[in-house]
């Protein structure tokens, strides 16, 4: 084999290789987190869930996150929601008053939807959660004895209050979004 046809292989291959990587999902780039519910805990200050009462959208300026006009080239959106805690596990209160998001794919965003569930893990008081620190969105189960809570996520609430009172409680992990996609 001729050097110019080992140079034309080896760049073959390195586009392909190039290819490969730019056709990855950038979800799977900048979302690798543990899913675990033990390491979640473990790393949050406070474990509640919350119900999100309303929704809007704001932009920031990526560097600074201070708020941007949409005219600016270096703004990005991200889901801003109200919300009313329904029940804390670690912690007493969520310092932020909103929580925010991103809207998925390299961002790690959740849907935010009004009248839905979250369960959030947070550690600072910035607000801000996605997939490496929350789950949701799930549909209210319509108890009439208490707070409306999700269904699929009940053996997990459940042994988050366990947890809450004896330490060697073993956590399931978080459920997928009870919402169809």
């Amino acid at each position: 084999m001729t050097a110019s046809s080992q140079l034309r292989v080896s760049m073959r291959r390195s586009i392909a290789l190039l290819f490969a990587l730019l056709s990855a999902s950038p979800a799977a780039w900048a979302c690798s987190c543990p899913a675990d519910t033990e390491f979640l805990w473990n790393k949050a200050h406070h474990v509640a869930l919350v119900r999100i009462d309303t929704v809007h959208v704001e932009r920031e300026l990526v560097m600074s996150r201070k708020l941007c006009a949409a005219s600016e080239t270096t703004c990005t959106i991200k889901q801003v929601a109200r919300y009313t805690p329904v029940e804390f596990f670690k912690g007493n209160r969520l310092s932020a008053p909103t929580l925010a998001t991103g809207y998925g794919g390299g961002d790690c965003g959740l849907p935010m939807i009004a009248g839905t569930y979250y369960l959030v893990f947070v550690s600072d008081t910035s607000g801000e959660i996605g997939l490496c620190n929350a789950s949701g969105p799930y549909r209210g189960g319509g108890s009439r004895n208490g707070p409306e809570q999700p269904r699929v996520l009940k053996p997990l609430l459940e042994a988050l209050r366990k947890r809450s009172r004896e330490p060697t409680t073993k956590l399931p992990p978080r459920p997928p979004s009870s919402l169809p996609w």
